[in-house]
């Protein structure tokens, strides 16, 4: 006897999410995983070191400012 095509009804407690993570075989879990990790690690990245670059900017802006003003002096 083979196993049926047909899905099962969820229960109460299931989500399309958890069904479907269930549903997939190991190494496409795998895949799945490695990409919300490095989707999750770069935005971590972005939104981490944006501030720096924009803090960067402005103190350069600040010492290019006070060069120009020591040498107006």
């Amino acid at each position: 006897m083979h196993p049926s095509h047909i899905l099962r009804q969820s229960s109460s407690g299931d989500s399309f999410s958890s069904r479907y993570w269930h549903n997939q075989p190991g190494r496409t879990k795998v895949v799945i995983a490695t990409t919300a990790l490095i989707a999750a690690t770069t935005l971590a990245y972005y939104w981490g070191y944006q501030d720096v670059d924009k803090r960067q900017i402005e103190r350069e802006r600040v010492a290019a400012l006070a060069n120009t003003g020591e040498k107006r002096r």
